[in-house]
């Protein structure tokens, strides 16, 4: 039996098959609903089978989803288009420090010959095809909205730079990063093509209420395929989106009914009962308020210890972002001294597909709550971390804002709610092999929180990058602190 088969047959017995954050299968049974032995079988024997498909095929999986679209909304009958629940978050955040921890900045190395008008063209018709990137937030009587600007012309800035150096590039995006957006006036998104003697480089900074890392990588995509289209005169055009960012905010704020949400927060309660913030010893005392400076840095794994970590995942049936996570919860262990960990993760939160070609904000963060067993060997306290992940994982629809809501914690101003430091495996979409140049995520000089570790899949391995703050951190000691995870 094929998979689109097995698909069908969970549909008909009310059964649902998706692959979570990590990639890997899972099965929604919802209550009242039995999963038979045939079926189970089915499933099992059709794993790899079914992965494949729902990676490759989204669009015929979604078909047989009863009850997970987003549903195109009519504008008129908006009095105002909301905020999602990862925009609010963010939105408030803004109006108490309007720091500049929420840029995200990436660039596009230019090294061929580059038509700069037909770019512009482009990068115009990108703006206008995606909602976000023409938003701004308004609000009245204290509550936000979003406003969509009409579509226009849109242009990048253009710098003449003479000899190309790491120096003067990083001084430019210094530049960049350190101008405030103002959220009520926009544009959130700004680009400066840097014109070198031997190179284009087009330099992009974007808030993170407009964008997520998954972004980028569309972004790069269609800017190209735009770019391909208008400097060859073809009649190529991009996929029509099925929605747009605003039918998802609409959504968001009403998928979660009354009692679903009681459920979903009831095991968070229960979750991050009696919680201590888990926080590193710094190098200086921490201040009152910590002033957003960062700083970054990347290591590459070697492609034979990225498929060590690999092979060990499949042989203990977890995933690679599980074991990366429980070496990290390790070592925070080690150098707090405690056996309590608790760390926040970033998700996509692109479940459905028609969220996938969509640039705009969805991530959504997990709290992660971990004790260390050291009286368990290894792949014993793996196997629990791995059982404890997927029920968290079970209630990861909640928004954080909704969880720290109920929770009603009052943390001190310098730290995210429940967390300082963060942890995620980063799994974009692929960019496409026909681009104008290089896409490059840049090392950013702010930081959202005390310490930050992400690794990002690459085409053999795997990076790892270090983002931590600079107000209680020496870069050497972070550097430390990356090689003992390393080992």
């Amino acid at each position: 039996m094929d998979a689109l088969n097995i698909i069908e047959e969970a549909h008909e017995n009310g059964i649902s098959l998706f692959l979570n954050e990590e990639g890997e299968l899972k099965v929604n049974v919802p209550k009242g609903t039995q999963l038979s032995p045939e079926l189970l079988a089915k499933i099992k024997a059709g794993k790899e089978e079914l992965k494949s498909f729902l990676k490759k095929d989204m669009a015929v999986a979604k078909s047989v989803k009863k009850g997970l679209t987003i549903k195109k909304v009519n504008r008129a009958e908006l009095e105002r288009i909301p905020l999602s629940s990862s925009q609010e978050a963010l939105w408030f955040i803004d109006q108490i420090d309007g720091g500049q921890a929420y840029h995200i900045p990436f660039s596009i190395e230019i090294t061929g010959d580059i038509d700069k008008d037909n770019l512009q063209k482009a990068y115009s018709e990108l703006i206008n095809r995606h909602e976000p990137l023409r938003t701004i937030f308004k609000e009245k009587g204290g509550i936000p909205h979003q406003h969509i600007q009409k579509q226009g012309r849109w242009c990048f800035d253009e710098t003449a730079a003479g000899e190309f150096s790491e120096e003067s590039f990083n001084k430019l995006l210094k530049e960049q990063l350190q101008k405030a957006f103002d959220l009520s006036q926009g544009p959130l998104i700004r680009a400066n093509l840097v014109e070198y003697s031997d190179r284009h480089i087009l330099l992009v900074v974007v808030h993170h209420i407009i964008f997520d890392g998954w972004s980028t990588a569309i972004f790069g995509n269609e800017l190209s395929q735009l770019y391909f289209k208008i400097h060859e005169n073809s009649n190529t055009e991009l996929k029509p989106l099925q929605i747009e960012y605003p039918d998802y905010a609409v959504w968001d704020k009403s998928r979660l009914k009354e009692d679903s949400l009681k459920q979903h927060l009831s095991f968070w309660e229960n979750e991050l009962k009696n919680v201590e913030t888990t926080s590193l010893l710094g190098d200086f005392n921490r201040p009152q308020i910590l002033s957003g400076n960062g700083d970054s840095f990347e290591h590459y794994i070697s492609d034979q210890l990225a498929a060590d970590l690999k092979d060990l995942a499949s042989k203990e049936n977890t995933s690679l972002y599980i074991l990366l996570l429980s070496a990290f919860n390790l070592l925070m262990g080690r150098y707090t001294r405690k056996e309590d960990i608790i760390l926040g993760s970033p998700i996509a939160n692109r479940n459905l597909p028609e969220t996938e070609p969509l640039i705009g904000f969805f991530t959504n963060t997990l709290v992660l709550r971990n004790e260390i067993k050291n009286d368990l060997p290894f792949n014993e306290w793996l196997k629990g971390v791995t059982e404890h992940i997927f029920d968290v994982f079970e209630h990861q629809d909640v928004p954080l804002i909704k969880i720290v809501e109920h929770l009603k914690n009052d943390r001190e101003a310098t730290s995210m709610v429940l967390f300082n430091i963060m942890f995620s495996l980063a799994n974009y979409p692929e960019s496409d092999k026909n681009q104008i140049g290089e896409l490059k995520e840049l090392e950013e000089i702010t930081s959202q929180f005390d310490l930050t570790l992400r690794a990002k899949e690459e085409h053999s391995g795997f990076s790892l990058s270090v983002n931590y703050c600079t107000d209680l951190f020496l870069r050497s000691s972070m550097k430390e602190f990356l090689g003992h995870y390393i080992t």
